[in-house]
């Protein structure tokens, strides 16, 4: 997205931002941590929370606590945020997008604010309802979004981004000696969207795969 932006708009300063190095340490140990626990030991655990965020039911009872825990652990992101007012924000993760939503609620972020949905299935968690627009991947996308609530003025289809050279086709030996991997291993390669356990399971049961298994590589591009 910031190739595109800084094409878009040359004149434009464009900052590319990881929530993350705004959070404290402790969390994003344990946002790493737990992510790669979930889908390499607890597959199931990782399908139960996505199937429950989804439910309406549900999503009442824990939406607010789950905005008041993103605005804790995002402070120093919102303060950032505040002392350094963008013309336009561009979010590519549920989390950046739901604290922006809040600040836009809030009155003091008034830039119009667009979420790219990294995912190939629209989870309700990724549904900012501050968003100016909703980039989604895949007509099915839209669909869903629109029974979900969401304005169809407010919906584009084009695509999960990806950077210049992922867009190029090329060989599997330029891909190997690309990424330094031996020609004698196996290699796995999908966006990482198909590790959503209630999407795709093939790339989680490679993830899954024991230690002992070496003849493998197992390359996730996003």
């Amino acid at each position: 997205m910031a190739h595109a932006a800084r094409a878009r708009w040359p004149q434009a300063d464009v900052a590319c931002v990881d929530i993350l190095e705004h959070t404290p340490r402790w969390f994003r140990w344990f946002y790493a941590t737990s992510y790669l626990f979930l889908v390499r030991y607890a597959s199931w655990l990782w399908h139960l929370g996505y199937m429950g965020f989804d439910q309406p039911w549900l999503r009442c009872c824990i939406d607010e606590p789950r905005r008041m825990w993103n605005r804790f652990v995002a402070g120093r992101f919102l303060r950032w945020l505040r002392d350094h007012p963008p013309a336009a924000v561009l979010a590519t993760h549920f989390m950046p997008a739901d604290v922006c939503g809040w600040a836009k609620r809030a009155g003091w972020l008034r830039a119009p604010l667009v979420v790219v949905v990294t995912d190939l299935h629209p989870h309700r968690f990724w549904l900012t309802p501050e968003a100016q627009a909703i980039v989604v991947a895949t007509e099915d996308g839209r669909r869903l979004c629109r029974q979900r609530g969401v304005p169809l003025d407010r919906l584009h289809v084009v695509g999960i981004p990806v950077t210049p050279p992922g867009a190029q086709a090329t060989t599997p030996a330029v891909a190997r000696g690309l990424f330094g991997l031996r020609a004698d291993r196996r290699v796995w390669a999908g966006p990482t969207a198909q590790c959503e356990p209630t999407r795709r399971r093939t790339n989680c049961a490679a993830l899954r795969m024991k230690p002992t298994t070496r003849r493998q590589n197992i390359m996730i591009r996003p």
